[in-house]
């Protein structure tokens, strides 16, 4: 699997400008951890994943939903014995600090540009040129140009928000251990990628 990953020619394209692989370390570091059990450095690595790749947003929900349904083993986390509960408000700090660190000089600095650049920016170049200038979300996967070949440009936001919230509700009733969940988050990301305004190919390398 990984020799047809590196072989695919779409790869070499984001690679020269150096802004997709620069995270994948991380997604191996995270899988390794989760499936070990590791859940608050799991967690630290998925709030990293997540400040480096907004796509990776798909997995934070079942991650939280493995760990609420009881499934978090490492009893470090729960304050000196006194319940899971607090277990799960650990996790979810160590999560937040991961995701908001990276971001804190650029917040300080210009907190304004930094959501623009963040979101602003990405809205109005994909409705605003992508989606009337070019044919690219027609010619890479996902349902987007469907909806967009049929005038529904206003239901693709709703459409990915009615899939993942179907998907987390199913695994919600069917994840039952850790390596379970492991390919639910994988899945997740895969339909994140498939319903987003530009499902671009590299979305589809991770």
């Amino acid at each position: 699997l990984e020799l047809t990953i590196c072989l695919n020619p779409k790869l070499y394209h984001f690679m020269v400008i150096g802004h997709t692989p620069v995270y994948w370390p991380l997604i191996f570091l995270y899988c390794y951890l989760f499936s070990r059990g590791r859940s608050g450095p799991a967690a630290v690595t998925l709030g990293l994943l997540l400040s480096a790749r907004t796509t990776m947003a798909a997995m934070v929900p079942i991650f939280f939903i493995y760990a609420i349904k009881g499934k978090v083993k490492d009893q470090r986390l729960s304050l000196g014995g006194r319940g899971q509960g607090l277990g799960l408000i650990r996790l979810f700090v160590y999560f937040c600090i991961a995701v908001v660190v990276p971001f804190l000089p650029f917040a300080i600095w210009d907190p304004r540009r930094l959501w623009y650049g963040m979101y602003g920016y990405y809205l109005y170049s994909v409705k605003g040129f992508v989606w009337q200038s070019t044919d690219w979300v027609a010619r890479t996967f996902g349902t987007t140009g469907y909806l967009l070949s049929r005038g529904w440009q206003n239901h693709v936001e709703h459409f990915q928000i009615g899939v993942m919230l179907a998907f987390y509700a199913l695994a919600w009733l069917r994840i039952k251990h850790r390596t379970q969940a492991l390919r639910w988050m994988g899945m997740a990301l895969l339909l994140f990628s498939m319903t987003s305004l530009w499902p671009v190919y590299y979305f589809y390398l991770d």
